[in-house]
């Protein structure tokens, strides 16, 4: 059997509980995060991915769509808030009809991209700084606009000790929020939190480099001489 022919099988019922499991998933792994077992979320989100991967190129995505709408006005970026999906569906018929409403193509790569996220949330809290990138990259690449996806590889790239690859990711992606006109209701809160995440990196920056000067400093003074060009060697 091809794979077209087993595609072209999946029923519309079955596409729906795909999403909905995945969305399950999502739920379960927000709790988790809420209550602070990373382990026991980030092992739910896994599920999502999963799930949610799979219907990014099939066509289910334009079956069922979440609560996206909500997600579009990240109030709080930090990553110690919580998670960005509240709604808590249970997979019963009345919950699958309502997260059937609002059709939208593409709801699927958002859903994912906002897992990712959440999954670099679990990262940061953990301290596993590259993964933390790692995930909010994938986040990126479903959903290119994820404000909060950005904010945490701009988190990790800081927190990795990567400031210079922070600094520039910063700069770019502010410059892009203020040339956003879409949102501009909400945009000056979000770009003041990445200039107040880029201010700690610049500060940081600022500091190793005045230490790097002053450690020169302190070893010319004792070999002052080190730079004698008379001398031959």
């Amino acid at each position: 059997m091809t794979s077209s022919s087993c595609k072209s099988s999946i029923t519309a019922d079955d596409r729906e509980h795909i999403l909905v499991t995945g969305l399950q998933h999502k739920s379960r792994g927000n709790s988790c995060f809420k209550n602070g077992d990373m382990k026991s979320a980030l092992a739910s989100y896994h599920h999502a991915v999963l799930h949610l991967s799979g219907l990014e190129s099939r066509g289910i995505l334009d079956l069922v769509s979440g609560t996206s709408g909500k997600h579009e006005k990240p109030d709080n970026l930090c990553s110690d808030s919580k998670n960005e999906d509240e709604s808590e569906p249970n997979g019963d018929r009345g919950n699958r009809q309502k997260l059937g409403e609002g059709l939208k193509q593409g709801e699927s790569e958002k859903e994912l991209s906002l897992v990712y996220s959440n999954m670099a949330a679990c990262y940061l809290k953990l301290k596993k700084f590259d993964r933390a990138v790692e995930c909010s990259e994938k986040a990126l690449k479903s959903d290119s606009k994820n404000v909060k996806a950005k904010f945490r590889k701009a988190q990790a790239l800081r927190q990795a000790g990567d400031m210079y690859k922070a600094k520039s990711f910063l700069e770019t992606t502010i410059d892009g929020l203020k040339n956003d006109k879409s949102k501009q209701n909400t945009q000056a809160a979000i770009v003041e939190e990445f200039e107040n995440e880029l201010a700690m990196v610049v500060k940081t920056i600022e500091t190793k480099e005045v230490m790097g000067r002053n450690k020169w400093k302190g070893f010319l003074g004792r070999n002052p001489k080190v730079f004698d060009v008379s001398k031959q060697g």
